[in-house]
């Protein structure tokens, strides 16, 4: 009688969760297809980046429920859609842009600044390419701050790193856009290595190619180098 008992109580567990699984199907469904036809002509690039987070229903439910949130998924959209590919490989930052906690401050500045020396070289680079895609995704949707100025402080975060990873003798001058504090999404850092002791010259050369070698390393391990 026991065993009987307990078998309808699994019987009936069962049962429960395929209705609540039947019942949602359609409800994700219907949610998906109402979020993509309130984006619109964006609907295409809007499906390739959120089908790709997992429980993507949960995101289309929430587009559908806020008005805040489907604005700013357009918004990115519609004005920098070559980030895409990189948020597809961010559920957090996803996450951010629809709830609206991407327009807040954060503290991926100081993070980057924290990070020990000898770290290993894929948490330097993924913690400076998520530092400066938060910082962009930000301004697009947002755009309340100095882009350039904070673009030119996390660069100086992660010379200033790889200097002292390499202890080295020389000094980073920056030039261009980025010694005038313009950087844009697009802009390379343009730095010039100044040698103060002629008597170093030859050890800061071999240190320069080092860094730059540390350079192509951190190209290697995240898309935004």
């Amino acid at each position: 009688a026991e065993a009987n008992s307990l078998l309808d109580a699994y019987r009936r567990k069962i049962g429960d969760l395929y209705e609540s699984t039947v019942a949602s199907g359609p409800l994700i469904l219907d949610s998906r297809a109402e979020a993509l036809g309130l984006l619109g002509h964006q609907a295409p690039l809007a499906a390739q980046w959120l089908d790709s987070m997992p429980e993507s229903g949960t995101f289309y439910r929430t587009i559908v429920q806020s008005a805040d949130g489907l604005a700013r998924i357009n918004r990115v959209i519609r004005r920098a859609p070559k980030l895409l590919p990189q948020l597809k490989d961010s559920l957090p930052l996803t996450e951010a842009c629809i709830s609206g906690e991407i327009e807040e401050d954060d503290d991926s500045l100081w993070r980057l600044q924290s990070l020990s020396v000898d770290c290993p070289l894929n948490q330097l680079a993924s913690t400076y390419t998520s530092a400066w895609l938060r910082t962009v995704v930000r301004w697009v949707i947002a755009g309340d701050f100095d882009l350039s100025q904070q673009l030119s402080r996390l660069t100086d975060a992660l010379l200033r790193h790889c200097g002292s990873r390499l202890y080295a003798q020389f000094s980073l001058v920056a030039l261009g856009s980025y010694g005038r504090e313009e950087l844009g999404a697009d802009s390379d850092a343009d730095v010039l290595l100044l040698v103060p002791n002629p008597e170093q010259h030859d050890a800061s050369e071999q240190q320069a190619q080092d860094m730059l070698a540390l350079i192509a390393q951190l190209r290697g391990t995240a898309r935004r180098f």
